[in-house]
């Protein structure tokens, strides 16, 4: 199956006032139709950057990759008409806090018939019927009263829902959530990953989901793609990766992620913190926190991986080539 999503070494730079600061580094993914993609990593990784890269909504300059190919399109020449359409129709985003993205002054309805005014050149009335039935899709309670209300009227749970019925609202090829389920509690997280799951499954879309968080996105992703400092560090079929990490930061991770089932004293935290993307260490950035680092890990970065083809679960680590000696 072809890719509905493919890019190649992804770069994005920042112009500081210390100096170019490098937040993605040869970053390439693929992501197929109807596929769940997980990006996890810690923050500051380069997660959200990498997306919202892909949609232009960085500074000028800022992002560049050899190719980004979606629907059969190359769209790193797109100027800003052209992207501007491509983003809400065919592809949505669901962004980290919806309290801050929706917009404070407009209601929830006005919010949605936008995007069939905007998009789809619909009348106010067909656009008022089709933002029902959008919020109806999400589980919205009572959808034609919601269309009155103003984000702060609702839960946090109903905002997520009103952000999620805006992404998905033309019906989009892909949606990118990021951080999706930030700041609700374990009932609500559980609700609105179904609620994506559900969407999907309906409109047979691409899913990207992004978190900090492992446990979020294990019942939910096909494969999961882990970055560290700018780069992917391990990519695979998510059972693969949990079972067998092959990267001793995505170690860390899952042991990070609470049990019940093990000893309160057992240490859970990953030491040290991430490097500064001015001064990141030569050769592998994790080096200064990695247990298992040798001296050969200090002499060059581990080479950017590949985002498809064989071996399917790949690290960018000094280990898994004495692994593959070993076999």
């Amino acid at each position: 199956m072809s890719a509905l999503l493919s890019i190649r070494d992804l770069e994005v730079t920042f112009a500081t006032e210390a100096g170019p600061l490098p937040a993605v580094q040869g970053v390439s993914l693929d992501v197929a139709p109807g596929e769940t993609l997980a990006i996890v990593g810690e923050s500051g990784s380069g997660k959200s950057v990498t997306m919202l890269s892909l949609l232009g909504l960085l500074p000028a300059g800022a992002a560049r990759a050899r190719q980004v190919v979606f629907d059969g399109q190359d769209i790193t020449a797109l100027d800003e008409a052209r992207l501007r359409g491509l983003r809400g129709r065919e592809i949505g985003i669901v962004f980290q806090d919806p309290m801050t993205s929706l917009n404070p002054v407009l209601t929830v309805g006005r919010q949605l018939t936008e995007m069939f005014e905007l998009h789809q050149g619909l009348s106010r009335g067909a656009a008022r019927a089709a933002a029902v039935e959008t919020l109806s899709l999400v589980g919205m309670p009572s959808p034609k009263e919601r269309m009155a209300t103003y984000p702060h009227q609702l839960s946090g749970g109903m905002r997520q829902r009103a952000m999620i019925a805006i992404a998905v609202a033309c019906r989009p090829k892909l949606l990118i959530a990021d951080e999706p389920t930030t700041a609700l509690d374990v009932t609500i997280q559980a609700q609105i990953l179904d609620l994506i799951a559900r969407i999907q499954e309906e409109l047979g879309m691409g899913v990207i989901m992004i978190s900090h968080d492992l446990g979020v996105v294990a019942g939910v992703a096909d494969r999961i793609a882990v970055m560290y400092a700018g780069r992917i560090v391990e990519i695979g079929p998510i059972d693969a990766v949990f079972d067998a990490p092959r990267m001793p930061y995505t170690s860390g991770l899952l042991a990070s992620v609470p049990r019940y089932d093990l000893d309160a004293d057992m240490p859970r935290s990953i030491p040290g913190t991430p490097p500064d993307p001015l001064a990141r260490p030569s050769g592998c950035a994790f080096r200064p926190r990695c247990a298992e680092a040798r001296a050969a890990c200090a002499a060059s970065p581990p080479p950017a991986l590949r985002p498809a083809g064989p071996p399917p679960h790949e690290a960018a680590c000094i280990l898994v080539g004495e692994e593959r000696e070993r076999t």
